[in-house]
């Protein structure tokens, strides 16, 4: 890939930023017309007489596959900080590039540089010299722990760029911007996204983000723990001027697989307004993902999660899916398959016993097996499960193996040979109120298994119960146990 790596010649931050990866390249000094090998790229370095921001026509002068700006951050409240984000301006350009336009932004090298430099953040504060294998040099300095990491919402120019960019920046004041130790970590963090693979690199899903704060914090956390690589992100006061065209152009300039929504920072006519803007525009069946099932996606490629998601909107378009430790990968590769999802279906009374009893612990015991797990609206367990075919038996057999060890554990169950025996007391109202107890607390008492005195007259659980017993028969039963 051919990479333009740029900063002003007057920035503090974009000087101390490029004299530290030209030193990590073994270079002292390069011309503009002069390219650096690094990895499977080739590498420009381009210095401006003026800010970044006002830049225009970088596509043609660049002649490249990726634009990098290396710069300072300034803030009205200034704060130690490491930031990536994409440009452009939603409104009116107050600060460069023209009015309602996005540069085309680079959604998984953000996520790369942004990881890269958690990583290394993390190591500092561990005593470790370098969080990368590939390039070091010396000595992190005490307090780079200080620096808060994040992505920031799209703002100023460049913002007339078709060649995918982004912003890596050092901020906010002269202490910062000079300091050789941030300097220094966000080089080794664009190298180490730099050395990944284009597998790796791309093994991402891209988002755009809407609402929020200028930092971006549910996205950044977001970016930090899963696949979900963030282009363009729009604050919360951008949301009401968001129109059809304004969306498209984020989705189209982000190359957007789905959309994530901070919907803690919107209010409900916001949430509303944004919902009949998604249904407007021409791109009314992208996905848009909650925190949760982005997070969920670690294994499989975005393109089987997107069968998967199908799948069971075709099979089971009442139900929601959730996402466990399914893999589309072999033990010792990185790359997906392609791969085709098919059902696997367990006795419903054993799924329904075993959740009813411990969901939570149902839940727990799913979370390392190959599989997707299917809920009703109301958060119910289901008997059918999504898997690969070659997961298909062992995962039958752990499913199995879970259920019964939850009702196993139950003080009422009873095994003989294939049969799973459950007895279970259960409170009867109706029972309760021939007896003479009125509903309410009493009614609660009694369920919980505490008896109570009415008019001088002990009232037990036991006489207000009904015993239920289920029998399910599970062949070869005991090895399940």
């Amino acid at each position: 890939m051919k990479i333009a790596i740029i900063n002003s010649k007057t920035d503090i931050a974009g000087c101390n930023i490029r004299k530290h990866l030209l030193k990590r390249l073994g270079k002292e000094a390069v011309s503009e017309s002069e390219t650096v090998a690094f990895k499977s790229h080739t590498l420009r370095f381009l210095e401006t007489e003026d800010r970044l921001i006002y830049e225009k026509g970088l596509d043609d002068r660049t002649n490249c596959d990726l634009i990098m700006f290396i710069s300072r951050h300034t803030s009205q409240n200034p704060t130690p900080a490491l930031t990536v984000h994409a440009t452009g301006n939603y409104g009116k350009a107050m600060l460069g590039g023209n009015d309602h336009e996005l540069a085309t932004a680079a959604p998984a090298m953000m996520h790369a540089v942004l990881n890269a430099m958690n990583r290394r953040l993390k190591a500092a504060a561990a005593g470790e010299e370098t969080a990368g294998t590939d390039v070091t040099d010396g000595k992190g300095q005490d307090d780079i722990g200080r620096y808060r990491l994040s992505y920031e919402a799209t703002h100023h120019g460049p913002t007339d760029l078709k060649t995918p960019s982004l912003f890596v920046e050092i901020g906010s004041t002269i202490d910062e911007w000079q300091d050789d130790a941030a300097g220094e970590l966000v080089a080794g963090a664009v190298l180490d996204a730099l050395s990944l693979d284009n597998d790796s690199l791309s093994d991402v899903i891209r988002l755009i983000g809407l609402g929020g704060t200028h930092y971006a914090a549910r996205q950044t956390d977001i970016s930090l723990d899963s696949k979900g690589a963030f282009g363009h992100i729009a604050h919360t006061r951008e949301i009401a001027g968001i129109t059809v065209s304004s969306l498209e152009l984020m989705i189209e300039r982000t190359h957007a697989d789905a959309a994530y929504i901070d919907r803690k920072a919107l209010n409900a006519q916001e949430l509303k307004r944004l919902e009949s803007v998604f249904k407007e525009s021409g791109y009314a069946d992208i996905p848009i993902l909650t925190e949760g099932e982005i997070k969920e996606i670690k294994d499989i490629s975005w393109e089987n999660c997107v069968k998967i998601r199908r799948f069971v909107s075709e099979k089971y378009p009442k139900l929601n899916c959730r996402i466990f430790a399914l893999t589309d990968t072999q033990p010792d590769s990185k790359k997906h398959a392609e791969k085709t999802p098919v059902i696997i279906e367990i006795e419903p009374e054993l799924v329904a016993e075993a959740y009813k009893t411990d969901p939570k612990g149902t839940v727990e015991g799913m979370e390392s097996m190959k599989l997707a797990a299917l809920f009703s609206k109301n958060g119910i367990l289901e008997p059918a499960f999504i898997t690969y075919e070659e997961f298909g038996e062992q995962t039958i057999n752990d499913l199995i193996s879970l259920c019964v060890k939850i009702l196993h554990k139950e003080s009422g169950t009873v095994i003989e040979g294939d049969t799973l025996i459950l007895k279970k007391v259960r409170f009867d109202p109706a029972k309760a109120t021939e007896l003479g107890v009125p509903k309410g607390p009493s009614f609660g008492k009694l369920a919980a298994g505490f008896e109570i005195n009415l008019n001088g007259k002990t009232i037990t659980p036991e006489m207000v119960s009904n015993q239920i017993t289920k029998v399910i028969r599970i062949k070869g039963l005991e090895k399940y146990l």
